[in-house]
């Protein structure tokens, strides 16, 4: 049996080669398929290179081959390769524990993809509303400089915070919601995010819960326990909000707690689900229960999604049209400064 040997992998945790939504999605859509059609798991990755970029992942698909016809389970051979996430590790390992080995590649699937439509959701919205502000913080300057009237050094440095915006946006265009989400480095400004920042703090929530509760659906419909369930679930999220959440959580249902006293203990969970895990509780449907609350959290996502993007390309271009203005303003100053000298000297 795989032991849990992520947690304290530290190569596997740094790794910089990991699968993005869009491959992962590739790899569990076509494994699915094939492994449904009856296939082995290791005929099922004998195309597998195909669906992924990049000469390391190449290898690594064609190692996870070699290790699974060896003998070796899939869990174990994904590990080894250190291109999937850990969270689907345990996913897997619990789903092969458990013989279910299919379906949970198949909702995998559809988790990547909604992933990745979600971050290319967020490309489109924001690579506009960034061209331009680059476009008017850029091209304002260009008279200046032909003018003779700044040096470069005089226009980059004095505009050193705006370029310093326009980085953080591109990354934030180029890299959507992962960043704030996943980034280990950056969970402090998560945390902040999260708690005072109206609108886009409400959607971190959103989506870090989603993923917490579609976790304990997983991994209570591959057969782990409800108490080893929510102790997995609360390692593997990526948020510290919610780990912390999480693991409180874990310590009341240890400690012998009703499911639905466990989770209103801890106060960052929506009351509204309350109801829901105490039903839960007495029919012993948690996998449905579970599953229909990150449902329901997926689809407010959704909502509070269009409502940023919205919001945001709006906030851009208010921000750009001040800038334009203070530069035209800057750039009359001189007209301006004679003028009050006429003025003055009239009255």
């Amino acid at each position: 049996m795989l032991v849990f040997r992520w947690i304290q992998d530290i190569e596997y945790q740094l790794s910089k080669s990991k699968l993005g939504s869009k491959e992962l999605h590739l790899v569990y859509r076509n494994l699915y398929q094939l492994i449904s059609a009856g296939i082995s798991y290791a005929d099922g990755f004998e195309n597998a290179e195909q669906w992924v970029a990049g000469p390391y992942k190449v290898q690594a698909m064609r190692n996870i081959r070699a290790s699974l016809k060896q003998g070796k389970g899939l869990a174990e051979s994904i590990y080894e390769s250190k291109i999937f996430p850990h969270f689907d590790v345990i996913l897997v390992q619990s789903a092969e524990i458990a013989g279910k080995v299919t379906e949970v590649i198949e909702r995998l699937a559809l988790k990547h993809k909604e992933k990745y439509q979600l971050q290319q959701n967020t490309k489109k919205q924001m690579s506009y509303p960034g061209f331009i502000m680059v476009s008017a913080i850029f091209l304002l300057g260009i008279p200046g400089l032909v003018k003779g009237e700044v040096t470069m050094s005089q226009y980059v440095f004095g505009n050193f915070a705006i370029l310093g915006l326009i980085i953080a946006l591109i990354f934030f265009t180029f890299k959507g919601y992962k960043v704030l989400v996943e980034e280990p480095n950056l969970q402090g400004v998560n945390q902040f995010l999260m708690r005072r920042v109206p609108v886009l703090g409400t959607f971190l929530k959103t989506i870090n819960l989603e993923e917490y509760f579609f976790t304990m659906a997983l991994l209570v419909d591959a057969g782990v326990s409800l108490v080893q369930a929510a102790e997995q679930a609360a390692k593997m999220s990526k948020n510290l909000i919610v780990k912390r959440a999480a693991a409180g959580v874990y310590q009341s249902l240890q400690d012998g707690a009703l499911l639905k006293d466990a989770f209103q203990k801890e106060k960052f969970f929506p009351r509204e689900f309350i109801p829901l895990l105490h039903t839960a509780e007495i029919s012993g449907k948690y996998t449905q229960c579970f599953q229909g609350i990150a449902e329901q959290l997926k689809e407010s996502g959704q909502r509070q999604q269009k409502t940023l993007t919205a919001v945001i390309p709006k906030v851009i271009y208010f921000g750009s049209l001040i800038y334009i203005g203070y530069v035209v303003l800057m750039a009359q100053q001189e007209r301006l400064d004679a003028a009050k000298e006429v003025l003055g000297m009239i009255f």
